[in-house]
């Protein structure tokens, strides 16, 4: 039992090994080919212990399975061979790894005295089956998903960098195209990729854009809001795309600590607004932002609408709570009860939510018991 308890943690130990050299050996041969590292992660889990590692911050889970490395070009010159020969360096790396396991785990066996089941090792099996998965998942031509951002495999990669599509797609843009694309939809419904700001812009403005969703991913709120000023200095940033910014930083300093002062949250959100005055999102963020103003009756006109039950849930629910509020300033306190128990106590909102009940008078507080 001891024995082989010892060769189920040596299995833990390889298995992270490999993930580990995965991320490092992407990192290594992306900076000697011209790559620049933004984040890494190695393993999986809820509980994460985060470092850094030549300025970029590393995510370290318990679990060894799943890595991933996020890297974009410093210039787009000879791109072709230059990601190509990164990821199947990285491809040749984890092939290493497995034929090691093959050739070295005998020995091991050997030195425990552990009595092989038939041909072939149980553990050595059980091993190389999930490393392999592993490796397999990240040769498949297809999107993951990584707290909460979506990037692409190391096979959906080299299909881009050998057809030269990765410019066209930003290939592992911190923001996909698609995401970029729905994203957009919401402000300008006829929205094409083709004219849009993001494609025609430089390489310099994308990944701009591309750092600033980075940071907010990693709860850095306030850096999503200086970056998207400076993209908002382009004229050529216009419409859609440009509401699209501007809802996103008003909606960012409303709901997180970023030290912006409410009234700068409002005069974005009133910018959005003109742009795009028929967009639903967008009103309610100008309602939101009304709300922490004190502008009460206005907020109360244009979020009340917005609680609707055709009305997404996102919309639904924060206008509720800021209708609550709103009301509860106004000294209505049975309806701000009313709104606030209209918003439910939906998961996703429970951080807002609390929020909210925090800063309600003690009469309205008085009406939810």
């Amino acid at each position: 039992m001891l024995e082989n308890s010892i060769l189920l943690l040596l299995c833990y130990g390889w298995l992270y090994l490999s993930v580990l050299v995965h991320a490092l050996m992407r990192t290594t041969a992306g900076r000697l080919l011209g790559f620049k590292v933004y984040r890494g992660w190695v393993g999986s889990g809820e509980w994460r212990w985060k470092t850094s590692i030549a300025g970029a911050p590393w995510y370290f889970g318990p679990f060894p399975f799943g890595e991933y490395t996020l890297l974009h070009p410093e210039e787009m010159s000879g791109l072709r061979w230059r990601g190509a020969l990164m990821t199947l360096v990285v491809l040749a790396v984890d092939l290493a790894m497995m034929w090691a396991l093959v050739q070295f785990w005998p020995r091991i066996e050997i030195y425990f005295s552990w009595e092989k089941e038939g041909p072939v090792s149980a553990f050595l099996v059980f091993t190389l089956s999930i490393r392999g998965f592993d490796v397999l998942v990240h040769l498949l031509p297809a999107q993951i998903r990584v707290d909460g951002l979506t990037y692409p495999t190391d096979g959906s990669l080299l299909l881009e960098y050998i057809s030269g599509k990765y410019a066209e797609s930003w290939g592992p843009k911190f923001v996909f195209r698609e995401t970029y694309q729905r994203c957009a939809k919401r402000y300008d419904p006829d929205f094409s990729y083709r004219a849009s700001w993001i494609w025609k812009t430089t390489q310099e403005e994308r990944t701009l854009f591309g750092e600033a969703n980075i940071a907010v991913a990693a709860g850095n709120h306030k850096a999503l809001i200086e970056k998207y000023q400076i993209l908002l200095q382009n004229p050529k940033l216009v419409g859609g795309e440009r509401a699209f910014l501007l809802d996103s930083m008003a909606c960012t300093a409303m709901m997180e600590d970023c030290d912006v002062v409410p009234s700068r949250a409002l005069e974005w959100a009133r910018e959005a607004q003109a742009l795009v005055p028929q967009i639903r999102t967008v009103r309610g963020t100008l309602g939101t932002a009304l709300v922490q103003t004190g502008v009460y009756a206005e907020a109360i006109e244009l979020l009340t609408p917005l609680t609707t039950p055709d009305n997404d849930e996102t919309d639904r629910v924060i206008s509720s709570l800021f209708l609550a509020k709103a009301c509860d300033r106004q000294g209505d306190a049975c309806q701000a009860a009313l709104w606030l128990s209209h918003a439910g106590k939906p998961e996703a909102f429970e951080k807002l939510r609390s929020r909210i009940m925090a800063e309600l008078s003690p009469e309205t507080m008085a009406r939810l018991t």
